[in-house]
């Protein structure tokens, strides 16, 4: 199950333990989710633009490149989002926040839920 736009969102909402979010937090966070996401071997789901990893090209690209190319992914991934989010009326845009609705979080969570193994430590091999 590839990891959508909304449940990465979603999770990291519910990680915030808040009820109002500053936006740029909330970027910050989704990068966040996207890199570990992305160390083990998720699949990304949404524009082509976010599900490519930020890398690989025939000559290197410099790590602040690198880094430029990830928080721009996590601000589109966090609008695809947030802009899914809004429509089902379970989060509101106030200026620079994002206000989670009293009747949201089991609906948060259950949507961030949904990416949880992906996020999760391997089982430890038994011999």
């Amino acid at each position: 199950v590839p990891a959508v736009p909304v449940a990465i969102v979603a999770r990291a909402l519910v990680d915030a333990k808040a009820e109002i979010v500053e936006k740029d937090d909330l970027v910050l966070s989704v990068g966040r989710l996207l890199a570990r996401l992305r160390e083990r071997g998720a699949p990304i789901g949404g524009p082509r633009s976010v599900r490519d990893r930020p890398a690989s090209h025939a000559e290197p690209i410099r790590d602040v490149e690198q880094t430029v190319i990830a928080e721009a992914q996590a601000e589109q991934l966090t609008r695809i989002g947030l802009r899914v989010l809004v429509r089902r009326g379970l989060v509101r845009e106030r200026g620079s926040a994002v206000q989670v609705r009293p009747s949201a979080p089991e609906v948060l969570r259950y949507y961030a839920r949904s990416i949880q193994q992906h996020l999760e430590d391997p089982a430890p091999r038994l011999h």
